[in-house]
């Protein structure tokens, strides 16, 4: 690692390697500034990105007494973190209890497993369960976030324990097709403009270790009347997937458990979409109202992109979209009979919760899903104190710490939704806190 740029200039004494973005993304279009011919600043410790990870290290990393600075590529800060959808796993927590579900760290470490399909490393997803609760508090009492008093579910997780805070290289078409060849240029990517994957290059060329830098992940829920990320996820995800159905409307049938987990969700989109089927998300006026409760004001702003349509009756939805209604119904009509009937898990492996009811009532509301290119489960190897390590010797490399979407090892092969704002804060941290004690 001597030739790391940062060590030849003598720059710093540690260094923190703290991305909370995506490893690739489209090239910025703003025009980068010149790299400065004289450094005259001394720092203890320089976080690079400042994103959910970057802040959480730089945070505690001055906490602690660290003369510290934060670099950011791009005009503004907060990357990927900044545009993401505020929700955040947290067993435990006051809103779960109110709700009292039956749920456990150790529930959410087996569903945690199942998606990653054992490519996580076991002390990586202890550590986000050891510190899972206290992320929760230090987050209210020391940061001072507010989450709203509601519990949501994610695909993937067997009971909801997502809170919502207050509001307030997807698209490197050739690095991701090396990875995984099937990532043509015809999918889109959720991720900001300047997740540029340029972390992930350097940190290769440099001798660190990286892991599962195929382990791309698509997401199922996004519109294709939307650029990036959009919005449409807060319908087809948090609404329609709990408390409604998503439907093959070639063939009028559910295709999928809607709350499964992200990649075999998309496989399946991706699949039918591949014969020239769409796919669409739907559920009734009183599945839309779970969104309102959830995030006020969203459906109307919804409705505007013209992505999520409103239908008098499910027959109008059918008729639109040249559907089989009697199939249709039939789908509908036996997501009904399970809700009424109370049961946990349907034919698919749906999970249905307390606060599901049955779709009855008009109007309709439906949107098309686009698969988007969304996270990356790979990166560098790091140990349990954020140290990323030698390639040749399996070594940690003096000064130099990495946390957040940077790093690998930790979601497996598949990322349960929610997880990556606890790992990045939670890492975040732990990297900020080694690295001051340097």
């Amino acid at each position: 690692m001597k030739n790391i740029q940062f060590s030849r200039r003598n720059l710093l004494g540690a260094s923190v390697a703290a991305l909370a973005s995506s490893a690739f993304a489209a090239k910025a279009s703003a025009n980068p500034a010149p790299v400065p011919q004289k450094w005259d600043e001394e720092v203890d410790v320089i976080v690079v990105g400042s994103g959910f990870a970057g802040l959480a290290a730089a945070y505690e990393a001055a906490k602690a007494g660290s003369k510290v600075i934060i670099l950011e590529k791009m005009p503004t800060h907060g990357g990927n973190s900044i545009i993401n959808g505020g929700e955040m796993t947290a067993v435990g927590c006051p809103q779960q209890k109110a709700a009292n579900i039956p749920d456990s760290v150790e529930q959410w470490k087996a569903d945690t497993f199942a998606a990653g399909l054992g490519f996580n490393y076991p002390e990586k997803i202890q550590v986000l369960a050891d510190n899972m609760l206290n992320n929760y508090n230090w987050l209210v009492n020391e940061i001072g976030v507010k989450f709203r008093p509601i519990i949501t579910q994610d695909g993937g997780h067997r009971y909801p324990r997502s809170v919502i805070s207050e509001e307030g290289s997807g698209a490197d078409i050739a690095y991701r097709q090396v990875q995984d060849p099937k990532l043509t240029d015809k999918f889109d990517t959720t991720n900001h403009r300047g997740a540029t994957g340029e972390l992930w290059k350097e940190a290769a060329r440099n001798g660190v270790l990286m892991i599962q830098a195929d382990r791309v992940q698509v997401v199922p829920w996004c519109s294709p009347y939307e650029k990036s990320m959009g919005n449409m996820w807060q319908f087809s995800q948090t609404c329609a997937a709990p408390y409604g159905i998503w439907v093959d409307v070639n063939t009028g049938k559910r295709f999928i458990n809607e709350l499964g987990n992200r990649k075999v969700r998309s496989d399946a989109i991706i699949a039918l979409n591949n014969i020239g089927h769409k796919c669409i998300s739907l559920t009734d006026v009183r599945g839309a109202k779970q969104l309102e409760k959830n995030r006020p004001g969203t459906l109307p702003k919804l409705m505007a992109t013209k992505g999520l349509l409103e239908f008098p009756t499910l027959e109008a939805v059918a008729k639109y979209y040249g559907t089989p209604y009697d199939v249709l119904k039939g789908e509908v009509d036996q997501y009904n009979a399970n809700v009424r009937n109370k049961i946990e898990v349907d034919s698919l492996g749906k999970t249905y919760n307390a606060d599901c009811t049955e779709m009855k009532t008009g109007p309709w509301y439906a949107a098309e899903l686009m698969p988007k290119i969304h996270h990356c489960m790979g990166g560098i190897v790091t140990n349990p104190q954020g140290q990323a390590l030698d390639a040749g010797d399996l070594k940690p490399i003096p000064g130099l710490y990495a946390a957040g979407e940077a790093c690998g090892g930790v979601h497996g092969d598949c990322r349960l939704g929610c997880n990556a704002i606890l790992d990045c804060l939670v890492n975040g941290r732990i990297a900020g806190q080694s690295v001051a004690k340097q």
